[in-house]
């Protein structure tokens, strides 16, 4: 999961543009095709990270009683949330570093 998020970051901070599109006027209200296509990549992303999310529960490494879907979210808004800052801030601070230990942080918490 945390190459999957790493990757998330590092194609964020190699393609600066992703942030401002993403909340851009145009896709949230002039495009409803785009928009569409973005929110299902978002959905993909969800799932991908809710399937490997079960995958450590299987194994213990996060616990079992908290929903993956729900998990999947809290990590997304990690990643949505650091896209906002890092954008905000003029990309004044690596976004993959802050990200790993931000993750870091998250993941012991679902443990």
């Amino acid at each position: 999961m945390g190459r999957l998020v790493l990757a998330q970051l590092s194609a964020i901070h190699e393609t600066p543009a992703i942030p401002a599109i993403l909340f851009s006027r145009e896709l949230h209200t002039d495009n409803e095709t785009l928009r569409q296509h973005f929110l299902s990549l978002v959905e993909r992303f969800g799932g991908l990270l809710a399937g490997l999310i079960k995958e450590a529960q299987s194994v213990g490494e996060i616990r079992a009683d908290e929903a993956p879907g729900d998990c999947a979210l809290l990590v997304m808004g990690l990643v949505q949330g650091l896209a906002l800052r890092w954008s905000l801030s003029g990309r004044a601070f690596d976004i993959v570093e802050e990200g790993r230990r931000l993750l870091s942080l998250t993941l012991r918490g679902l443990n």
